[in-house]
């Protein structure tokens, strides 16, 4: 069967939230609570995500971009865990090495309104949330 959740290494888990997954929610801030008797936030066993983005040109360098992001995280399975999603509104600013994004993500259940910036070019970016 494998380790128990408590004691598998934190490394081999799955978590959710950051520019990957669920955006606006800080990286790897949802998991399960299912450690310390339910005290404790963890990685699970079980992870599925979606994401939908539109993309709409205002100019030759500036864009718009909607986005909505889903994610799961489970202890164990897939019926033990919970959705956590993030809605949001950005702006795109194309420069020749790759975009400047500002996004902004409504406020939910789970989380107050939060901003995310990145930078990215070739593949590789750089995320920030306040």
């Amino acid at each position: 069967m494998g380790s128990d959740l408590e004691e598998t290494p934190r490394d081999y888990l799955f978590y959710s939230g950051g520019g990957g997954t669920v955006r606006g929610h800080p990286y790897q801030s949802l998991g399960v609570e299912v450690v310390d008797n339910g005290t404790r936030r963890t990685g699970g066993s079980a992870f599925l995500a979606a994401s939908g983005e539109f993309r709409a040109n205002v100019t030759k360098s500036i864009g718009i971009v909607a986005f909505y992001d889903t994610g799961y995280v489970g202890a164990t399975s897939f019926s033990d865990g919970e959705w956590q999603s993030g809605a949001g509104l950005g702006l795109r600013y194309n420069t020749g090495i790759g975009p400047i994004r500002l996004m902004w993500r409504a406020q939910s259940r789970a989380a107050p309104a939060m901003a995310h910036k990145s930078i990215s070019g070739s593949g590789n970016h750089s995320d920030a949330y306040s």
